[in-house]
């Protein structure tokens, strides 16, 4: 990204204020580094960035005014672009890509502005359909196969509403059907396939059809959860998430309930979501870095 050298990206928080900041992911030397002014939230900053054509994007959602959603050269760290967003209600989750009828469009939710479409190229709004959320946006929105997005919000161990949005890909949005009470709060659903599983911090894991919101099972599997259910394998795959405590657990992503396995990492407190690559697993807990063979 810089010079020939692969980087990875982080943002930090120091003394109440934000940064962007590029890594050569050879030596983990700093790239660039990017401001991003003050930050208040009870939480801190719980987004990731995301990237797309050389642009890093990335959305800043606090309980002050200052909340915004901009882009970066991936390169030099130069902004692209930056839309202003009303504060409030602090959201913590990442967006993500929807492919539309033109090209992809930024998905982005809170309650406070509600869900939005964007152009990755200029920021420019595509969409959006306000006051949608009643309650806190902690997980992220996905998009199922059918090309409808899924928004969850929530509010404490009981509280979940999910709107699952359909025709935004044609700039046309609407609701396609609603989930309450069964969904989650921070864990964010996921889909395999035909199936959107949906995973509360208890454990509750409920698997429906991700076209029209049919349950099809709901099973307990012994929690709780802050870190969200990752897809190996799509539908007939698996599903990895992670206890609070510290245990790996591992279900059949499969219309028919199955717990695989599950085993101590020996660490408590674990809240990450895992994460794969080059054939590997690895799962980060309280102190620990764990890489799960191929």
């Amino acid at each position: 990204m810089h010079r020939g050298r692969r980087a990875r990206l982080r943002v930090d928080r120091r003394a109440g204020q934000s940064q962007l900041i590029a890594l050569a992911q050879a030596d983990g030397k700093q790239v660039w580094k990017a401001d991003l002014g003050p930050f208040k939230a009870q939480h801190g900053p719980g987004a990731s960035p995301i990237m797309e054509k050389g642009e890093v994007i990335l959305q800043s959602s606090q309980d002050d005014p200052g909340s915004f959603i901009g882009a970066w050269d991936a390169a030099t760290g130069k902004q692209l672009w930056k839309n202003e967003l009303k504060g409030g209600q602090h959201a913590i989750f990442t967006p993500c890509f929807l492919a539309g009828k033109d090209g992809l469009q930024i998905v982005s939710l809170s309650t406070d502005n509600g869900l939005l479409g964007l152009d990755p190229a200029t920021g420019k709004s595509l969409w959006s359909i306000p006051d949608i959320f009643k309650l806190r946006c902690v997980a992220s929105p996905v998009i199922t196969n059918e090309g409808m997005i899924v928004a969850q919000c929530g509010q404490g161990q009981a509280a979940s509403e999910i709107q699952v949005i359909k025709g935004a890909a044609t700039k046309q949005p609407a609701k396609a059907f609603e989930i309450v009470r069964i969904g989650g709060y921070v864990p964010t659903p996921i889909v395999a396939g035909d199936l959107l599983f949906l995973w509360k911090e208890n454990g509750t894991v409920t698997c429906t059809r991700s076209s029209n919101g049919e349950q099809i099972w709901s099973e307990r599997v012994e929690g709780p959860y802050y870190s969200s259910p990752i897809c190996i394998g799509g539908k007939g795959g698996r599903l990895y998430n992670v206890t609070r405590g510290g245990e790996l657990v591992v279900i059949a992503a499969a219309d028919k309930f199955r717990l695989i396995q599950r085993f101590p990492l020996n660490e408590k407190n674990s809240y990450a979501t895992p994460a794969v690559s080059g054939g590997h697993l690895y799962v980060r807990t309280y102190s620990q870095l764990i890489s799960i063979g191929k």
